[in-house]
C-alpha cells in the first residue's frame, strides 16, 4: 500500500500497491474523494511522490495507468 495525502487539501490517500506489482515506476491517476483534485502517485515502494495535476504536466512522464 502506498500511503500519500492530497496535494491540496492533505487528505490522505491509500493506493493499493504491492512491491513488485507491475508497471513499476508508472504513476497513477488518482481523484481526491474530498475535494476532487488530481493526484499523481508514483508506483514504487519507497521514495515514491505524489505529484498535482500541474507539476505532473510540468514532469511530463510517458507512464501512465
Amino acid at each position: 500500500m502506498i500511503f500519500t495525502e492530497c496535494t491540496k487539501c492533505s487528505e490522505v490517500i491509500i493506493y493499493p500497491y504491492e512491491a513488485g506489482d507491475e508497471p513499476i515506476g508508472a504513476f497513477a491517476e488518482v481523484i481526491c474523494e474530498k475535494c476532487g483534485a488530481k493526484n499523481y502517485i508514483e508506483r514504487i515502494s519507497f521514495g515514491g511522490q505524489t505529484y498535482s495535476e500541474e507539476d505532473f504536466k510540468k514532469l511530463n512522464p510517458k507512464k501512465i495507468i
